[in-house]
């Protein structure tokens, strides 16, 4: 009973140490196969400059909402993803929607312990991890199946 007493809290410790990391590990390659799959949409379909960048995207646009689309459906996180704040789409070297030319996706997110262990360790916000995950794909087109009533340069997003 004295040695149970004894080793029973290391080895909780361990335990929830384990499956701690483990989640954090997890939540960093979701958010980030997240990230990597809006990129890659946004190769495909890059949205108007004026609807993306340092402020939250237009989600009314048709290609922020198929970026949003693609960055949620395989996460078990999607509605965490999409609030407010979290998603950048940027042309990061400021020369627009050209086909060859980066576009980037940036995702923050915020993954909360699933022990107790962490919560209660002065370990930066009870245990809450922050990360913020940037993916940058190369236009490979400006989009297909364009409306020529919104578009009159044949891009499908306007």
């Amino acid at each position: 009973m004295v040695e149970m007493a004894l080793l029973l809290p290391l080895l909780l410790v361990v335990l929830f140490g384990i499956i701690d990391f483990s989640w954090y590990v997890y939540s960093y390659a979701t958010v980030y196969m997240g990230s990597r799959n809006g990129a890659e949409e946004a190769t495909m379909l890059p949205p108007a400059p004026e609807r993306v960048g340092d402020r939250d995207p237009d989600s009314s646009d048709v290609c922020v909402s198929s970026i949003y689309k693609r960055i949620g459906s395989n996460s078990i996180f999607f509605d965490d993803l999409l609030a407010p704040g979290n998603i950048r789409i940027t042309y990061p070297e400021a020369t627009g929607r050209r086909l060859g030319n980066p576009i980037e996706v940036t995702i923050r997110y915020t993954v909360e312990p699933l022990t107790p262990l962490f919560r209660l360790v002065s370990l930066g916000n009870n245990g809450a991890l922050s990360m913020v995950v940037s993916t940058r794909r190369t236009i490979e087109s400006v989009g297909d199946t364009p409306d020529t009533n919104r578009s009159p340069n044949l891009a499908a997003c306007n």
